[in-house]
């Protein structure tokens, strides 16, 4: 039987390392994320900042001329199908 060498090895290894470093990563942030937003002050905090930054994005639309308005609509619109492009 034909055996591969160590260095071989730990090549072939590296992106596996590398998967399962992010994932390990991915899931502790996703715990650290949950203990922080269990805490009703930073609850509140994030619903603020996304109410603000909504208020924010509807007082820009309102404000904007309509060639503005029109590539913003344009903008989204765009976006919006290449995202559902990558669903199906």
């Amino acid at each position: 039987m034909i055996t591969m060498p160590d260095y071989v090895k730990a090549y072939l290894r590296v992106p596996f390392v590398g998967i399962v470093w992010v994932m390990d990563t991915y899931g502790k942030n996703r715990e650290r994320l949950k203990t922080f937003m269990a805490q009703p002050r930073a609850q509140r905090a994030f619903k603020g900042v996304v109410l603000l930054t909504a208020l924010v994005w509807i007082a820009i639309a309102v404000m904007a001329s309509d060639v503005q308005r029109q590539r913003l609509t344009d903008a989204v619109q765009g976006a919006w199908s290449d995202a559902q492009s990558l669903t199906r």
